[in-house]
């Protein structure tokens, strides 16, 4: 466990005790979010706001985390745009739905592997 002592400050008195947690949710920077939507495929880019479903893990159900969301949302707020993708994200943008050239579709799924793992630290 990686433990630091952080200082805030925070506007308003907020009420806490010894061993709270504190979440902090960043955001990417407009700037950044520009960057990647315009390198989306022009079908993806038409999705931007369109309402998505989020089915929860069978194992999990956290009733506080939002049942929909827009792919904007996710940009903004859940990708992290400056690091690596996860391999699980490599396989889910390996599905037909989302990348229709196959030869890519290939690549991205084989990258999600541990065979893979020459093309993924290219």
């Amino acid at each position: 466990q990686d433990v630091r002592h952080i200082k805030l400050s925070i506007p308003s008195p907020i009420s806490y005790k010894a061993g709270d947690v504190a979440c902090i949710l960043p955001q990417n920077p407009p700037s950044d979010i520009s960057k990647f939507t315009h390198r989306l495929s022009p079908q993806l880019q038409s999705q931007l706001h369109r309402a998505i479903a989020i089915r929860p893990r069978r194992d999990k159900s956290d009733k506080s985390f939002p049942k929909t969301t827009t792919l904007s949302t996710l940009i903004s707020d859940v990708f992290d745009l400056h690091s690596h993708p996860e391999r699980e994200d490599l396989h889910a943008l390996s599905h037909p739905s989302v990348c229709r050239d196959d030869v890519q579709s290939s690549k991205l799924l084989e990258m999600s592997t541990s065979r893979g793992n020459a093309l993924y630290v290219d």
